[in-house]
């Protein structure tokens, strides 16, 4: 990884390749972007240098994230003939609907910080169960925001000890879906007891 992050910013098209890098993992899943983002703010010269990445990666992910966004609205009801099909989507669709109308801002803009794998999914299926683009644009752009803004400063102000950093970023999704599964657990555990008694 540190191999890669350094033929990259050495490459005269660095911001380039970061704005393209970016903007494809709102398209595919492309792993560890935040490191890259930290990584590059690690190499700001000043706050200013510093200014000018948050707002390019925060331009580069609003417009990855509404490309999807429109490419699942433009083609929900030909993917909508062809899911009519099957069992199950009759059975989830309008809970899925239901939940997405009800909690989207929210999931939306906690997975472009808090819960980035879920991004690229949710970006879909709130272009397919066309929510409204109000709701969408609002939400990316704010979580968008944090998220430049959170592992911008992290890379900046951690510069120093970027590499020792690095291994504590990469495993920390790791950690937080093992806590998750833990709290998961413990409530299942703690509904059966109640269910029993």
């Amino acid at each position: 990884m540190v191999l890669f992050l350094t033929a990259i910013f050495n490459s005269p098209y660095s911001l380039f390749t970061l704005f393209i890098l970016v903007m494809a993992s709102s398209i595919v899943i492309v792993p560890e972007i935040e490191v890259l983002v930290a990584s590059f703010a690690s190499f700001a010269i000043n706050f200013n240098s510093l200014l000018f990445l948050i707002a390019l990666v925060l331009i580069a992910s609003v417009f990855g994230d509404l490309l999807t966004y429109s490419v699942a609205w433009t083609f929900s009801n030909a993917l909508r003939k062809y899911l009519k099909k099957f069992r199950w989507y009759h059975k989830n669709e309008g809970r899925a609907r239901s939940y997405l109308n009800k909690h989207g801002f929210l999931y939306i803009f906690l997975s472009r910080f808090l819960f980035t794998g879920l991004g690229l999914a949710i970006n879909y299926l709130s272009g397919f169960e066309k929510l409204r683009p109000r709701k969408f644009i609002s939400a990316v752009i704010l979580g968008q925001l944090v998220a430049a803004l959170l592992y911008s400063l992290i890379g900046y102000y951690f510069k120093d000890t970027w590499n020792e950093l690095l291994v504590l970023v990469q495993y920390s999704f790791v950690v937080a879906l093992l806590v998750a599964l833990a709290v998961y657990l413990v409530i299942r555990l703690i509904k059966r007891r109640n269910k029993a008694k």
